[in-house]
Protein backbone atom coordinates (compact mmCIF):
# COMPACT_ATOMS: atom_id res chain seq x y z
CA UNK A 1 0.00 0.00 0.00
CA UNK A 2 1.54 3.47 -0.75
CA UNK A 3 1.89 6.21 1.67
CA UNK A 4 -1.33 8.16 0.59
CA UNK A 5 -3.13 5.03 0.61
CA UNK A 6 -1.87 4.35 4.40
CA UNK A 7 -2.94 7.25 5.89
CA UNK A 8 -6.13 7.77 3.58
CA UNK A 9 -6.92 3.73 5.58
CA UNK A 10 -5.82 5.13 9.50
CA UNK A 11 -7.77 8.38 8.82
CA UNK A 12 -11.15 6.26 7.49
CA UNK A 13 -10.65 4.11 10.73
CA UNK A 14 -9.97 6.72 12.83
CA UNK A 15 -13.33 8.46 11.66
CA UNK A 16 -15.63 6.02 11.97
CA UNK A 17 -14.78 5.00 15.10
CA UNK A 18 -17.65 6.04 17.73
CA UNK A 19 -17.19 5.43 21.35
CA UNK A 20 -20.62 5.69 22.27
CA UNK A 21 -21.46 2.63 19.87
CA UNK A 22 -18.29 0.06 20.35
CA UNK A 23 -15.16 -0.14 22.50
CA UNK A 24 -11.42 1.17 20.77
CA UNK A 25 -10.44 -3.21 20.77
CA UNK A 26 -13.93 -3.92 19.08
CA UNK A 27 -13.78 -1.34 16.87
CA UNK A 28 -10.14 -1.90 15.71
CA UNK A 29 -11.47 -6.00 15.59
CA UNK A 30 -14.27 -5.13 13.23
CA UNK A 31 -12.90 -3.07 10.42
CA UNK A 32 -9.14 -4.29 10.63
CA UNK A 33 -9.81 -7.65 11.39
CA UNK A 34 -7.07 -10.09 13.35
CA UNK A 35 -4.04 -8.17 14.06
CA UNK A 36 -2.64 -9.95 16.84
CA UNK A 37 -1.37 -13.22 15.27
CA UNK A 38 1.64 -13.52 13.57
CA UNK A 39 0.19 -13.88 10.02
CA UNK A 40 -1.28 -10.26 10.47
CA UNK A 41 -0.93 -7.98 7.25
CA UNK A 42 1.87 -5.41 8.67
CA UNK A 43 -0.18 -2.56 7.28
CA UNK A 44 -2.89 -3.70 9.38
CA UNK A 45 -1.14 -4.08 12.77
CA UNK A 46 -0.01 -0.24 11.64
CA UNK A 47 -3.26 1.51 11.19
CA UNK A 48 -4.15 -0.26 14.40
CA UNK A 49 -1.35 1.12 16.01
CA UNK A 50 -2.14 4.47 14.73
CA UNK A 51 -5.88 4.71 15.35
CA UNK A 52 -5.31 3.49 19.21
CA UNK A 53 -2.40 6.09 19.68
CA UNK A 54 -4.78 9.36 18.24
CA UNK A 55 -7.68 7.94 20.46
CA UNK A 56 -5.65 7.76 23.69
CA UNK A 57 -3.87 10.86 22.87
CA UNK A 58 -6.53 12.95 21.36
CA UNK A 59 -6.19 15.81 24.21
CA UNK A 60 -2.31 16.20 23.36
CA UNK A 61 -2.83 16.16 19.43
CA UNK A 62 -5.70 18.25 20.27
CA UNK A 63 -2.76 20.48 22.02
CA UNK A 64 -0.05 20.30 19.21
CA UNK A 65 -2.28 20.61 16.26
CA UNK A 66 -3.74 24.09 18.19
CA UNK A 67 0.21 25.38 19.28
CA UNK A 68 0.74 24.78 15.30
CA UNK A 69 -2.03 26.51 14.54
CA UNK A 70 -1.03 29.48 16.44
CA UNK A 71 2.97 29.40 14.75
CA UNK A 72 1.06 30.12 11.28
CA UNK A 73 -0.81 33.42 13.07
CA UNK A 74 -0.13 36.47 13.05
CA UNK A 75 1.52 38.11 15.78
CA UNK A 76 -1.74 40.02 16.87
CA UNK A 77 -3.99 37.01 16.93
CA UNK A 78 -1.25 34.51 18.37
CA UNK A 79 -1.96 36.36 22.18
CA UNK A 80 -5.49 34.95 21.32
CA UNK A 81 -4.44 31.80 20.48
CA UNK A 82 -2.78 31.86 23.79
CA UNK A 83 -5.70 32.90 25.56
CA UNK A 84 -7.81 30.39 24.24
CA UNK A 85 -4.99 27.22 24.64
CA UNK A 86 -4.68 28.54 28.43
CA UNK A 87 -8.76 28.26 28.93
CA UNK A 88 -8.41 24.79 26.94
CA UNK A 89 -5.62 23.11 29.49
CA UNK A 90 -7.21 24.59 32.54
CA UNK A 91 -10.10 22.30 34.17
CA UNK A 92 -13.32 24.29 34.56
CA UNK A 93 -14.65 24.89 38.21
CA UNK A 94 -18.02 24.22 38.84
Amino acid sequence: MRKAALIQACEEVIKSFNPKRVTLDSHANEVLGDCESSEADAEKVFIKQVFYGCVRNKPALKVAFFLTSCKMLSLSKSSHCMCELTSFSTPSVL
